[in-house]
């Protein structure tokens, strides 16, 4: 686990009366990764296993790294993650993804980090991805009006990035290595959609985009990827939970 790794490590740069791991109190959903043919991955405590497609124990094996598996997803072999659920998390209007990723190429098609869709259209639709400019970007589709936002950071091809996606219900907010990015809003602009502003929607996946079609696989490695909620009137994740965070993996590969 990149916390306990992180302090081993000793990737702190705070002296240890400074760290506040209260942030964790909020965590829903942590996908870590069985040795099981196919891969069942997920945190069993909080009941979101996914399920591997087209994903190997070898091709998990070929991404391990200091003993903790890796998801490495090959784009032409169609490889993704996978929970079929209706709805997933229909009751938060704030939270946040967490996950380090390594693009392995770019251009073309977006990359899919997570998604949330429903599978008969494109109308109701949640999409965290790397466009192929090498930008983090969101997008959702709410009753077909589309909503966006994209940072400022290039990702560049073979290196490691901690990488945020935070929404209080009213905008949505990205980090990039601990620093907070400099948004572009996209279609009807930067309205902070989550969970339960989208409807009918049928899976939640990582590595691709599951709608009407199933395209836009992530190409290259994610390690760690979270996911954070709170209850209305609650303290959430804060930008020094970030960095902190962030300062616990920076020095991790993948």
């Amino acid at each position: 686990m990149i916390l306990t790794r992180g302090l081993e490590k000793g990737n702190l740069d705070a002296g240890p009366g400074n760290l506040n791991f209260g942030y964790l109190r909020h965590l829903k959903a942590w996908w870590r990764l069985n040795l099981v043919d196919p891969p069942d991955i997920g945190w069993p405590q909080n009941g979101y296993d996914m399920t591997g497609v087209n994903l190997t124990v070898a091709d998990i094996l070929a991404g391990m790294r200091d003993g903790d598996p890796t998801l490495h997803f090959t784009a032409a072999s169609t490889q993704y993650l996978r929970r079929t659920e209706a709805d997933w998390r229909i009751g938060d209007s704030v939270g946040v993804l967490t996950a380090l990723v390594r693009v392995d190429s770019l251009g073309g098609v977006p990359q899919v980090i997570f998604s949330s869709c429903d599978h008969g259209s494109v109308n109701n639709m949640f999409l965290w991805m790397v466009l192929g400019g090498g930008q983090l970007s969101v997008g959702t589709g709410v009753a077909g009006a589309t909503n966006g936002a994209t940072g400022s950071t290039v990702l560049v091809v073979g290196q490691c990035y901690h990488v945020v996606l935070m929404s209080d219900g009213s905008i949505w907010r990205m980090f990039v290595n601990g620093q907070e990015e400099t948004l572009t809003p996209t279609g009807a602009g930067n309205n902070g959609v989550w969970f339960a502003d989208l409807i009918n929607r049928d899976s939640f996946t990582i590595g691709v985009r599951r709608y009407s079609a199933i395209n836009w696989y992530f190409n290259g490695s994610i390690l760690d990827p979270r996911y954070y909620s709170w209850a209305a009137g609650e303290v959430g994740l804060t930008a020094r939970d970030i960095a902190l965070d962030y300062e616990l993996s920076r020095h991790w590969e993948i």
